[in-house]
């Protein structure tokens, strides 16, 4: 009875184990199936579809290139902006410290776009920069050059859907 009961409990360990292994070989393909959001990597460029249009957005994960945001460049393309991804809902704080063009923020809560902040012009001369926010919390953001919002018609309550 001993032997017997040493190879069911190798038998229930080998098993555990071969579970646990599935598991964590496993993981990172169920965790993006359970939020899409967590597989994007910074500098990657996805597929905002917002109201009347798609927009190529490179995606802005950690906090360094969060920072960094479009600031000191001197232009950004047609159809193309930065997406801002968090863990967490919150009213995040933009501001337009180094830019050289007016953008408009496209405030996104899961596939809801929940605000709009249209036409905020770079700092000029000594002006401070001035803080931008949404009314309510969300977990993502996106910038675009000034003026999408109205040439895609995006609205308060649009569907957003990111695509790689």
């Amino acid at each position: 009875m001993k032997r017997e009961g040493k190879i069911g409990f190798a038998i229930i360990a080998a098993i555990f184990l071969a579970v646990l292994a599935s598991a964590w070989l496993l993981w990172p393909a169920l965790r993006s199936s359970i939020d899409p959001l967590s597989s994007l990597y910074d500098g990657e460029t996805v597929g905002v579809y917002i109201g009347n249009g798609i927009i190529n957005a490179e995606v802005a994960v950690s906090r360094q290139k969060q920072y960094q945001g479009l600031s000191d460049r001197t232009s950004l393309a047609d159809n193309s902006g930065m997406l801002f991804v968090f863990r967490q809902p919150a009213r995040y704080y933009f501001t337009m410290r180094g830019m050289e063009f007016p953008l408009d923020f496209i405030w996104i809560s899961g596939d809801k776009v929940v605000d709009l902040t249209a036409n905020v012009a770079q700092p000029t001369g000594s002006k401070k920069p001035v803080l931008i926010s949404p009314d309510h919390p969300v977990n993502m953001v996106l910038e675009v050059n000034a003026g999408t919002i109205k040439r895609l018609k995006i609205t308060v309550g649009a569907t957003v859907r990111i695509g790689v």
